[in-house]
């Protein structure tokens, strides 16, 4: 991630220069490779920009595989920015196109991203079904590393259908996955999705443990909404557990990365933290008030 750091003023004047000059399969393919560190680093604009440079190329080349991949790299990316209306004939165009190919590991791939975009409007049972399809289409052709990835949603659903046991099996079987791999992203999720699981099953000791781990390894590989995400879900641990300062402390860092992306979760933890700060100055209020035995005798009888 650091070399595109470093590199993407390159790349993106390289994608400029093929889309120009007429080398649309190095056009798509450049702006496919950069799509992950678009995502990552939580730039949606220009992921949703630089994948829509990959289909029109893949459309001037007319190229099924091309086409498939650029069509659900669109989606993706449209689905971050909540552009579900734009974002859904891509993926589903991209769904067609692996099938048709017979390229089952890329139909989960998209399956789980449909999933996803399920998920993110709550339709949990829907978006599970569709999920556990994938999983068992990956687990069938013995494509491993992309199961890590699908073991995560398939768990991470469950836990939104307050099945907590099967989460744990699934993230935790992510989580080994992932690891075996070195997948420091699909690790960094995993442990953000176990963070949820264990907050809400009440074990907040692991709950917080997860959590720490999980903005740990987004900080490593500078993924500034997986960090603001998991700094919210500490602070619900903190909360949690009985320590509502530290859960004020988390809440702020994460509204302060969330609010440089930008991205609309700050709002949500701005909320929350207004809430908690009304609730502390109330108390604070309260602590400050004599009690009725402490006032003077006049005050008292002057009733």
């Amino acid at each position: 991630m650091a070399w595109f750091d470093a590199e993407v003023p390159v790349l993106r004047a390289l994608i400029g220069y093929a889309e120009a000059n007429g080398f649309d399969a190095h056009a798509w393919q450049i702006s496919w490779t950069t799509g992950p560190f678009f995502y990552r680093r939580g730039r949606w604009r220009a992921y949703v920009a630089t994948a829509g440079t990959a289909l029109a190329a893949a459309r001037r080349l007319d190229d099924p595989v091309a086409l498939a991949h650029a069509h659900y790299l669109l989606g993706h990316a449209q689905a971050q920015l909540g552009d579900y209306e734009a974002a859904d004939p891509n993926v589903r165009r991209a769904l067609d196109l692996f099938r048709e190919l017979g390229d089952r590991a890329n139909e989960a791939v998209v399956l789980n991203g449909l999933a996803g975009m399920l998920e993110s409007r709550e339709r949990y049972p829907e978006a599970l079904a569709v999920a556990l399809d994938a999983l068992r289409m990956v687990k069938a052709a013995g494509h491993w590393w992309t199961q890590a990835t699908l073991e995560n949603g398939v768990g991470w659903l469950y836990a939104h259908l307050g099945q907590y046991d099967q989460a744990l099996t699934h993230c935790q079987r992510a989580l080994s996955l992932h690891r075996d791999s070195g997948h420091r992203g699909g690790t960094a999720d995993t442990l953000d999705s176990l963070g949820y699981v264990y907050l809400h099953m009440g074990d907040f000791a692991q709950a917080k443990a997860s959590y720490l781990k999980a903005i740990e390894a987004y900080r490593e590989i500078v993924d500034p909404f997986g960090e603001g995400n998991s700094l919210a879900g500490l602070g619900d641990t903190l909360l949690g557990e009985g320590d509502p300062s530290a859960a004020q402390e988390a809440w702020r860092r994460s509204v302060a990365i969330l609010d440089r992306l930008p991205h609309p979760l700050a709002d949500d933890v701005r909320l929350k933290l207004r809430d908690l700060e009304f609730s502390l100055d109330r108390e604070d209020d309260a602590a400050g008030t004599p009690d009725q035995e402490q006032l003077p005798a006049a005050a008292t009888t002057a009733r």
